[in-house]
C-alpha cells in the first residue's frame, strides 16, 4: 500500500514539472498555435503586473511573467510640530496612489496647553474651573474659594427721583441675591420762560415760570389788586357806625360783577374808599350843601359831635394835610 501511494506521489511531482505547452498538443482550433503576448495586468506601486503568452485562437497560456512592483513615489505634503504627548509628524502621500505615509519626528514636548471648558465665570458663591489640554487631552480643575469681589449686581427696582424728592435704586447680586441700594439725587425744578400775568380788582398781578416736569410755580414781582371800580358809584346799605361795620353794594365796571363791601367807620372818608382825600372833601361838600350824593353818613361827622357842618369840612382838611 505504501508503495503505491509512493509512486502516485512520483507521477504528480513529474506532471508538475513538464512545461505547460508539453499539455497543449494541436490547437483546438487546428493546426499550430498562434502565439501572442498578453498584459494581464500592469504593476502598480505594491502589486507585481503579469504578461501571458497566449494563443489567439484557442486561449492556450505558454507562459506567465510577473513584473516587481513600481514602489511608491511619495512628495511631502505637511506636518504638525511635537505635542505634549506626541512626537511630530510628517505627512508624504504617493503621487500615483494617493496613499499617505506618517512618518514621526522630534520628541513630546511634555508641556500642556490648557484652555477652560465651557463659560463659567468666578462668582462670589465660589465654584470649579475645568481645563482641557488642546494636545493629548489632559484635564485639570481650579477650585475658587468664595470672595466678595465677583458679586454680579444688577438693577433690580427703581424709584425715580423727581424735582424734590430724591430717588432709589436697588440692586441685587444675580448669584447669591445680596442687595444694596443707591440714592438718585433731587433733580430739580426745570423751568420755562416768564409768564406776565395780569392783576384783577381782586389778584395781584405777576411774573411766573412754571416747571415744565411737575408745573411747579415760581413768581416774582408780586403786585397789588386793582380793586373794583365803580364808575357809577355805589349803594351804602347800611352805614357803620363805631360798634359795626356799614355794608355797600355796586357794579365794577371793571370784572362786571355785582360787589358787596364792608364799610369801615373811619372819619374823613367819606366816600368809603378806605382813602382820606380830596374826593372825600368834594363828597363832604356836596353832604353839608345838602347835594345828590352817595356818602358814608357815619365818617361825614369828622370831630364826633354829631352835626355835619363846615366844622367838620375843616377837620378833613386837616387830616388830608396831615395837621
Amino acid at each position: 500500500m505504501k508503495r503505491a501511494i509512493s509512486i502516485v506521489l512520483v507521477l504528480i511531482f513529474a506532471l508538475a514539472l513538464m512545461p505547460i505547452n508539453a499539455f497543449a498538443g494541436e490547437c483546438s482550433g487546428g493546426g499550430d498555435h498562434v502565439f501572442a503576448t498578453f498584459v494581464v495586468s500592469v504593476p502598480t506601486c505594491d502589486e507585481p503586473g503579469v504578461v501571458e503568452e497566449r494563443c489567439q485562437i484557442c486561449g492556450f497560456v505558454r507562459s506567465r511573467t510577473e513584473t516587481p512592483p513600481l514602489g511608491h513615489d511619495f512628495s511631502f505634503y505637511s506636518s504638525t510640530e511635537p505635542t505634549c504627548g506626541e512626537p511630530g509628524h510628517e505627512y508624504y502621500v504617493c503621487n500615483r496612489c494617493g496613499y499617505c505615509d506618517v512618518r514621526d519626528f522630534g520628541e513630546p514636548t511634555n508641556e500642556h496647553n490648557f484652555v477652560q471648558v465651557g463659560d463659567y465665570e468666578p462668582s462670589c458663591l465660589g465654584g470649579y474651573f475645568y481645563y482641557v489640554c488642546t494636545g493629548c487631552g489632559a484635564t485639570k480643575e481650579f477650585v475658587q474659594p468664595p470672595n466678595d469681589a465677583y458679586h454680579r449686581y444688577v438693577p433690580y427696582m427703581t424709584t425715580p427721583a423727581t424735582c424734590t424728592e430724591p430717588g432709589c435704586v436697588v440692586y441685587v447680586c444675580e448669584f447669591c441675591g445680596s442687595s444694596y441700594s443707591e440714592i438718585i439725587p433731587a433733580a430739580g425744578h426745570i423751568y420755562g420762560e416768564f409768564v406776565t400775568v395780569g392783576a384783577t380788582c381782586t389778584s395781584p398781578g405777576y411774573r411766573a415760570r412754571y416747571c415744565t416736569v411737575c408745573g411747579a410755580e415760581f413768581i416774582v414781582g408780586n403786585g397789588l389788586p386793582l380793586g373794583h371800580l365803580f364808575e357809577n358809584g355805589y349803594t351804602v346799605i347800611e352805614q357803620p357806625t363805631e360798634e359795626s361795620e356799614g355794608i355797600y353794594e355796586g357794579y365794577c365796571s371793571r370784572c362786571g360783577e355785582v360787589v358787596r363791601g364792608i364799610i369801615y367807620y373811619v372819619p374823613g372818608d367819606v366816600n368809603g374808599d378806605g382813602i382820606l382825600s380830596v374826593k372825600d372833601l368834594t363828597a363832604m361838600k356836596k353832604v353839608i350843601a345838602g347835594g345828590d350824593v352817595e356818602a358814608v353818613m357815619a365818617n361825614c361827622d369828622v370831630n364826633g359831635d354829631g352835626p355835619i357842618n363846615v366844622t367838620d369840612l375843616r377837620d378833613l382838611k386837616k387830616l388830608i394835610a396831615g395837621a
